[in-house]
């Protein structure tokens, strides 16, 4: 959680997260979940599964970003 943004994050049930955004900011990127994985291979073609719901209609993205510079 960056800048003027709120949020807790906890374990839930199963493999499963539980986020709760109590103050919104400008930047999307304020409010991230990060997930470490394999190496992913240039040239390699790979397939991203999750299921999300929401208590009402919210906006969201996916990205792959390097942890590290350079990003």
């Amino acid at each position: 959680v960056h800048g003027a943004a709120a949020a807790q994050i906890a374990d839930a049930p199963g493999d499963a997260l539980a986020i709760q955004v109590t103050s919104a900011s400008t930047e999307s990127w304020h409010v991230q979940v990060s997930v470490a994985g394999p190496d992913l291979v240039a040239g390699e073609r790979y397939t991203l599964k999750f299921d999300a719901k929401a208590d009402r209609p919210r906006g969201g993205g996916t990205t792959f970003n390097q942890s590290g510079p350079d990003y």
